[in-house]
């Protein structure tokens, strides 16, 4: 896996290759961010055996997006297919002018919409047209789309040439796209959007032409070298852990439309962690609090009554290789997994939550061949999401659908980097005292005395909000638990033998 990463860490090292005004990639990884909030973002890395061409991206998020609000009686008769390509539909460049490629088409005739081209000669105000086929929400239909060169922004350092957009019908009169019940016109209309090339820096702004006419608009936002820590992998980002740190998970799913639904709450504190080189594998040490809730909704009083079926106490190691994760370790991510094709699905990177993501509402799409996707008819209601944040050492998902919730993500995180959330601190003891037999120990002046008849593995000792403030070895402790460097108040020791937790309430 540690080959892998560095091979691709080296297909993103700058190129050689000739400098001129306008280039549209003067730089060879790059970040591009969309105008909606906590997006993923899109990735401009160069093929390094042609500096002209720019990498692939995995499709099927956006673009089930994309086409989940235009499901048609005809689409059977009326199949539609879309070209893998990167994001921005980028074919092409020369020395004047840029090319762009919907790849979104249709099987019957004229199933291909005309290359969208820029023209960096024009004077300011020059149009071009070009025609296009809608072949998701109106098939069959040709339409137009005006490229104007519309403003030239100068600074002290650099020019700005900017081109905008317009959608016409067959008679050339102006029209917005009919966007279909899953997009937003705001955010998916290109008649808003602009392309921005930059003198200097390449292209600024660009909307994602792969999914023409129903585009979003992305802004650089950096190179990726400077967006993401490029000398880590992203398995140690997500799964290297501090003594401490702590995670409260939810998870909830739900029967008969939403009307039962399951909850497991869970508390995760970080004990002990340690990298085996050998095995390339983080082996970490948790204690573990779950409880669970049955309960039913009443749609008459808008209320659910809940019972706690059980709680458990564990400690358990849990062991983490680092080759189980290679769709997850690619450098710069861009959808795929470590076969860079649809049989591996990979992640997107986060930045605004530093997650890697994958987003793909209901799954009906279809990888045909290398160059062909299908996107078939199914109902709606659903989607597929998993993400891993950086430093939770554990994936999430929301599958929820229209029939109800059904997730496991998490509700509370206290790292030595960060705090957020609502603790489960209300039901902390009442797990403990459900979880854990109630032993008494014995205190001499500071010192805490385990019973002798107990052969303990280890134990830990909490406030009674359920922060874990020291774990130690019962080979650390053969003369006793020194408590003299806590404060007064109450406190919470956990003991454990291998098989079943022991609490103990005391003093300082």
């Amino acid at each position: 896996m540690n080959k892998l990463y560095r091979l691709i860490f080296a297909s993103i090292l700058p190129f050689s290759i000739f400098a001129q005004d306008y280039a549209p990639f003067p730089n060879d990884s790059v970040f591009f961010e969309s105008s909606i909030p906590n997006s993923d973002l899109m990735p401009v890395v160069k093929d390094p055996l042609n500096p002209d061409e720019i990498q692939k991206v995995n499709n099927f998020p956006n673009l089930s997006i994309v086409a989940l609000g235009f499901l048609w009686p005809d689409m059977e008769t009326n199949t539609v297919f879309m070209r893998p390509s990167n994001w921005m539909g980028y074919t092409a460049s020369s020395q004047n002018e840029l090319s762009f490629n919907t790849g979104i088409f249709g099987l019957n005739d004229q199933g291909f919409s005309e290359t969208i081209k820029l023209d960096l000669d024009h004077s300011l105000l020059e149009k071009d047209t070009f025609f296009f086929l809608n072949q998701l929400g109106n098939p069959g239909e040709t339409f137009y789309v005006e490229v104007k060169y519309d403003s030239l922004i100068e600074t002290a350092t650099d020019t700005i040439k900017q081109y905008s957009f317009q959608i016409m019908d067959s008679d050339y009169n102006d029209l917005d796209m009919n966007m279909g019940y899953e997009l937003d016109s705001v955010l998916y209309n290109v008649n808003t959007q602009v392309v921005q090339i930059s003198k200097h820096n390449g292209i600024l702004k660009c909307p994602d032409f792969a999914y023409f006419p129903y585009c979003k608009q992305y802004e650089l936002k950096g190179k990726v070298q400077d967006i993401m820590d490029l000398s880590t992998t992203h398995f140690e980002k997500i799964f290297k852990l501090d003594i401490g740190d702590e995670f409260h998970f939810k998870k909830l799913s739900t029967d008969y439309g939403g009307n039962e639904f399951y909850r497991n709450v869970t508390k995760k504190v970080c004990s002990n962690q340690i990298y085996d080189q050998v095995e390339q594998a983080y082996i970490t040490s948790y204690d573990v609090w779950k409880r669970r809730d049955v309960g039913l909704y009443n749609w008459q009083t808008n209320s659910t009554d809940s019972g706690m079926i059980y709680a458990t106490f564990q400690h358990v190691i849990d062991t983490i290789y680092l080759n189980d994760y290679n769709d997850l370790n690619i450098e710069v991510p861009n959808g795929f997994g470590a076969t860079n094709d649809y049989s591996s699905e990979g992640y997107f990177y986060r930045d605004s939550s530093a997650s890697f993501v994958f987003h793909e509402v209901y799954e009906f799409l279809y990888p045909l061949s290398e160059d062909t996707i299908q996107i078939d008819i199914v109902s709606d209601g659903g989607q597929h999401l998993r993400y891993y944040p950086e430093g939770y050492a554990h994936q999430f998902w929301d599958n929820t659908t229209v029939w109800g919730a059904n997730y496991l993500k998490p509700v509370y995180v206290s790292t030595t980097d960060t705090t957020w959330g609502n603790p489960y601190s209300d039901a902390f003891l009442d797990i403990v005292e459900n979880s854990t037999a109630e032993l008494a120990f014995y205190i001499h002046n500071t010192t805490i005395i385990p019973p002798t008849d107990i052969a303990f593995q280890d134990f830990r000792i909490y406030d009674m909000s359920g922060k874990l403030l020291n774990y130690y070895k019962a080979s650390e402790t053969e003369t006793g638990i020194d408590i003299s460097q806590y404060e007064n108040g109450a406190y919470i020791l956990v003991a454990y033998d291998g098989k079943r937790g022991y609490h103990f309430k005391f003093i300082r």
